[in-house]
């Protein structure tokens, strides 16, 4: 149900010719995770995601990787985990892959997974992650308070410019 969604910005392409290649999701607050909703949730969601590409950054977070997990189930056509953590990207790569086949491009081939390596800092890395991408989920943070507080340049740089990237 599109009630659920919306287009936050649609951005233009980075060849600049103005037609809309991205759009950014926002789900509202309307959106109920508690278990007597979601088979209501399960189903719009399965609807959108459905033959499109996402982009989950901060997908080997702890919510960036339950995120990619849940997508598995719904059918897209490709998923790219953006992650700026080389160990992360390698041991969710593990973590998904099926227990007969531990190959890497195997398992990236069967899962409809792709890794990016980059830092949502970097817009060059940024422009090319998002190229033919339907959907960005955005999970990349730094989310604990006293390690922002500790490293204010490193947080703005990460948050307020990573995001402005996207």
């Amino acid at each position: 149900n599109k009630k659920y969604l919306k287009t936050i910005k649609s951005l233009g392409n980075p060849y600049g010719d103005g037609k809309s290649s991205l759009k950014i999701l926002k789900i509202l607050d309307k959106i109920d995770l508690t278990k007597s909703t979601q088979k209501q949730n399960t189903y719009w969601m399965k609807n959108i995601f459905a033959n499109q590409t996402i982009l989950i950054t901060g997908g080997t977070g702890s919510i960036g990787s339950a995120i990619v997990k849940e997508l598995l189930k719904f059918n897209c056509k490709t998923i790219r985990v953006l992650g700026s953590d080389e160990n992360g990207l390698h041991n969710l790569s593990l973590d998904l892959a099926s227990s007969l086949d531990k190959n890497f491009i195997t398992s990236m081939i069967k899962n409809k997974i792709r890794y990016f390596y980059g830092d949502i800092t970097d817009l060059n890395r940024m422009i090319s992650a998002t190229e033919g991408v339907d959907y960005i989920i955005h999970a990349a943070a730094l989310k604990h308070v006293p390690i922002c507080e500790y490293n204010p340049f490193e947080a703005t740089k990460n948050n307020v410019i990573g995001t402005e990237n996207m």
